[in-house]
């Protein structure tokens, strides 16, 4: 049961460091999947559940983070071709 109050706690530190917009969506998907799993006592399906948590956080983070190299690359806006009219 602490690992899983960790990890909660963990994933709402996090989403911290997500874009604002972003934030609000996550934390509140992090808080709806906690008391909505609160009362699962099959340590397998609990098992199961932290390690798909884990996986998910580090695709969301993975995938803000290339977002955010995208938008500050120079010419990553589709704008390769402009100067060479």
């Amino acid at each position: 049961m602490r690992d899983v109050i960790s990890l909660y706690r963990h994933l709402l530190q996090q989403v911290k460091t997500l874009p604002r917009s972003a934030q609000s969506y996550y934390k509140h998907f992090i808080r709806q999947h906690y008391r909505s799993h609160a009362d699962e006592i099959d340590q397998e399906r609990i098992q199961g559940m932290v390690a798909r948590a884990k996986t998910d956080a580090q695709w969301i983070l993975q995938k803000y983070s290339k977002q955010g190299v995208q938008q500050k690359t120079p010419g990553a806006a589709g704008t390769k071709g402009a100067c060479s009219q």
